[in-house]
């Protein structure tokens, strides 16, 4: 799939609804905003001055009545309920009145700069709900990030899923990275871009450049070896994720002799070799602690104690060498 196509389309229904009721909200903010800078207009100013009379004739009419049943309150002639009727009808002909007064004073005066802050406000919110609801939008159609391939399956049609739950696999296997791990010796040894070959077992013997990218500073718990990783361009796509490549790396150039690792003892905490060397017609071995340095697979540069040429014994298994012990040589190699 290419960088931007659509993968996964989400029910959206409910978020274009929501979308929908928020634009009218906003428009209704703006109109509000726009009516308040606007002022009133010369016919919304006649209706609440129609307003008000309406609202003063119906105040009179109501002190009238409430005049003539308190003097037939007093008198008798009607019921304290009755009274207290035309007394509530009053009161509210009075606060209607007020209304009426204030709404066409409100008008008169027109908008005050608070007023038109909080039209404002309110028309800002309504917008970045709108805009809140087109994300939303947006984000139920599920996009491929970046071109590359699709490793799972998406959801069938009318599948539930959940915030947070993968709905497709992506990989982009163009450059592919490899991750190895490396002892504290070796690791001080390498830096980020440095060349390394690649070999992956799948490729057969092919060899394949790599660039290591990034080091951690710290080592696996359990393996206690530093990860690296290295970068491998794959224009073929030949490198599958999951295939168990070997990485070769420089990590220190050391002119130094090297031994096989099984001719490497510990002895007293320290290491040593076993030199072979003539004595009359005889081949003894001399004990000589060494300094090693870096493996590589079976073989371990001495960086300390040896010289070059010299040869050392490898014993076979079970044999036990000591210092001035007799040997005879059964295969040598160089």
């Amino acid at each position: 799939v290419e960088a931007g196509q659509p993968v996964v389309q989400l029910d959206d229904k409910e978020l274009r609804l929501s979308l929908e009721q928020r634009r009218a909200a906003l428009a209704a903010a703006e109109a509000s905003l726009a009516r308040l800078l606007a002022g009133a207009a010369e016919e919304e100013l006649a209706q609440a001055r129609a307003a008000v009379a309406q609202a003063e004739a119906g105040f009179e009419r109501v002190a009238e009545t409430l005049a003539r049943y308190e003097v037939l309150y007093q008198q008798g002639i009607i019921s304290a309920d009755a009274f207290e009727a035309v007394r509530t009808e009053h009161e509210v002909a009075r606060l209607q009145l007020e209304s009426a007064r204030q709404r066409l004073i409100l008008m008169e005066r027109g908008a005050t700069r608070e007023d038109i802050q909080v039209a404002e406000a309110q028309v800002q919110q309504a917008r970045v709900a709108v805009e809140l609801a087109e994300q939303q939008l947006a984000d139920a159609t599920i996009r491929a990030p970046f071109t590359g391939l699709l490793a799972s399956r998406p959801p069938v049609v009318g599948s539930l899923v959940g915030a947070g739950s993968p709905v497709a696999s992506l990989v982009d296997i163009d450059r592919v990275l490899i991750e190895a791990g490396f002892t504290e010796r070796e690791v001080n040894g390498l830096a980020v871009g440095q060349a390394v070959r690649v070999q992956v077992d799948a490729l057969g013997n092919e060899g394949l450049s790599g660039t290591v990218v990034a080091i951690s500073p710290v080592a696996d718990r359990v393996s206690r070896a530093f990860p690296v990783r290295f970068a491998v361009d794959n224009p073929g796509h030949r490198l599958k994720p999951g295939m168990v490549a070997r990485v070769e790396a420089e990590v220190e150039r050391v002119v130094a002799p090297v031994v096989p690792r099984s001719a490497v003892f510990a002895r007293s905490g320290r290491h040593v070799v076993y030199v072979i060397e003539e004595r009359g017609s005889e081949l003894v071995v001399r004990e000589t602690p060494v300094t090693v340095g870096l493996e590589a697979g079976d073989r371990v540069a001495v960086t300390e104690g040896l010289v070059p040429g010299v040869r050392v014994a490898v014993p076979e298994p079970g044999m036990l060498l000591r210092d001035g012990a007799r040997v005879r040589v059964i295969q040598e190699e160089r």
